[in-house]
C-alpha cells in the first residue's frame, strides 16, 4: 500500500502539489524549532535558577556565620580564660607604665643634678635639698 499525501495550493489560480515527503520535512522543521525555543527557554531558567539558589545558599551561609560567631564571641568574652587575660594584660601595661615614669623621674633627676654641677652648686639634687635637711 503506497501512501502518499497530496495537498493542493491554490496561488494565483494555479494548483501546486506537495508529496509527503515535503510536508514530513516542514513538520520536522517546526518540530525542531519549538524544541529549540524550549531549550533555550530551559537554559534561561537554569541561569536564573542557579543564581537564586546561589543567592539564596550565600545569604543563608552568612546568617548562619553571623549567628555562630556570635555565639563564640559570647562564649569567649564571657568566660574565666578571657578575664584572666584581660587582667594580666592590664598588669603588664600598668607595670610598662610605672617603669616609663620611673625612667622619666631619673632623667629628669639627671637633668637637674648637670644643671647643680655645672653652675658650681654643691647642694645635692635630692627631694628637700631645697630647704636644707
Amino acid at each position: 500500500m503506497n501512501l502518499t499525501f497530496v495537498l493542493f495550493i491554490s496561488v494565483n489560480g494555479s494548483q501546486h502539489s506537495m508529496s509527503y515527503a515535503d510536508f514530513v520535512a516542514i513538520l520536522l522543521t517546526a518540530i525542531a524549532v519549538i524544541v529549540a525555543s524550549l531549550g533555550v527557554g530551559v537554559a534561561v531558567l537554569a541561569i536564573w535558577g542557579y543564581q537564586t539558589i546561589s543567592k539564596n545558599t550565600k545569604d543563608a551561609a552568612d546568617k548562619k556565620a553571623s549567628e555562630v560567631a556570635g555565639i563564640k564571641i559570647d562564649y569567649h568574652l564571657n568566660g574565666e580564660a578571657f578575664e584572666r587575660q584581660l587582667r594580666e594584660l592590664i598588669a603588664k601595661v600598668q607595670a610598662e607604665q610605672s617603669v616609663q615614669s620611673i625612667q622619666s623621674d631619673s632623667a629628669q633627676r639627671a637633668e637637674g643634678e648637670k644643671e647643680n654641677v655645672s653652675s658650681g652648686n654643691d647642694i645635692p639634687a635630692y627631694p628637700g635639698a631645697e630647704r636644707g635637711c
